[in-house]
């Protein structure tokens, strides 16, 4: 349906808008949709509990080759090189049976040079959720960014204020 909606509204002439009216239908559906699921999501963030050891010990640091190959590209090695020597690296891991987070440092070394003991450090989850610092990206700066923006909108729409632009 928001698609539909989505779809209606580009394909409208600039300053044209009396087919609008085709999109009540579509905009009350997603409205009688969406309302519900808020509140059902309002009631699973009040009780959602986080197991932080449980969610540590599932992750799996294959997760984490991305980071290689940026870790690579800052060494500067061109991304395309460093993407295909990290597919090489989580081949040899498969193989090998060898978490990527515990490679020995002269096995790395036998794919490039570049590689030192600061690798390591790329190969942690919490460095590689931080080293997310892009607006909109997940790290914690920009995460935190976006929710005192949406707070901010929030108290706007309660005060009325959002009303008076």
């Amino acid at each position: 349906r928001l698609a539909g909606l989505y779809t209606l509204c580009h394909g409208l002439p600039h300053g044209y808008n009396r087919d609008l009216q085709e999109d009540k239908k579509n905009l009350f559906t997603i409205i009688d949709t969406v309302k519900p699921s808020l509140s059902i999501f309002t009631g699973v963030l009040k009780t959602l509990k986080i197991n932080k050891e449980r969610i540590e010990s599932a992750l799996d640091p294959t997760l984490l080759a991305t980071e290689i190959a940026n870790y690579l590209t800052e060494k500067g090695l061109p991304f395309r090189k460093a993407h295909e020597l990290t597919g090489s690296i989580v081949v040899w891991a498969e193989e090998n049976r060898v978490r990527l987070d515990e490679i020995p440092l002269e096995d790395l070394k036998v794919f490039s040079p570049l590689f030192d003991n600061t690798i390591y450090e790329w190969l942690r989850f919490d460095r590689a959720i931080a080293r997310m610092a892009a607006p909109g990206g997940s790290g914690p700066v920009p995460v935190t960014r976006e929710l005192e923006q949406a707070r901010e909108a929030i108290e706007r729409t309660n005060s009325g204020s959002d009303l008076n632009r």
